[in-house]
């Protein structure tokens, strides 16, 4: 009976390990199936890599102070993928927003988040890739009466740029006017 289990035991081996696939023919095989199954995937590249934050104080005058707070946005990405087809990679801009605050003898007169959604007011295909690029603070303009920004939007794709001004009266209304 002993004899029979292990014949049993052993023609199980024998018929389960054939030799028609070794060790370092299975790993070849899993690479080139590894190789073939990622040949279609995109690389995606984030610009800028990591989320920024950049915060800016500008004192105009002993009356005037603007504060400005600009950042990636977690959720908006701008896709832009490369001109040749066969290409399969993806640069991916972070599409950033600024927050400004102006406060005028102690009182906020003007409290607004400057994004492209301010800015669009044609369906120019400028604006579907547009990015804010950069909000800042006109100081040779600017006085106690009036606050100058300058606003720099740019479109990836086209590499093309629209600039802005916005003036911001004492009273907090405000007006945009493109350069």
């Amino acid at each position: 009976m002993y004899f029979i289990s292990c014949l049993i035991v052993l023609s199980a081996c024998f018929v389960s390990c054939d030799g028609r696939y070794k060790q370092k023919d299975s790993q070849k095989i899993a690479v080139k199936n590894f190789i073939e199954a990622n040949k279609n995937l995109e690389s995606i590249t984030l610009v800028p890599q990591y989320p920024i934050e950049i915060i800016t104080d500008t004192i105009i005058s002993a009356h005037t102070k603007v504060h400005i707070k600009t950042k990636t946005s977690d959720n908006d990405l701008v896709k832009v993928r490369n001109k040749s087809q066969s290409d399969k990679k993806i640069i991916a801009y972070r599409k950033l927003e600024s927050y400004v605050e102006i406060i005028n003898d102690n009182q906020l007169i003007f409290s607004q988040t400057i994004d492209s959604e301010m800015f669009i007011n044609t369906s120019d295909v400028f604006w579907k890739y547009a990015i804010l690029e950069s909000v800042w603070v006109n100081e040779f303009e600017s006085n106690k009466e009036e606050v100058f920004l300058d606003i720099v939007f740019k479109n990836p794709t086209t590499k093309n740029h629209k600039f802005f001004k916005l003036f911001v009266q004492k009273d907090g209304n405000y007006t945009i006017k493109p350069v």
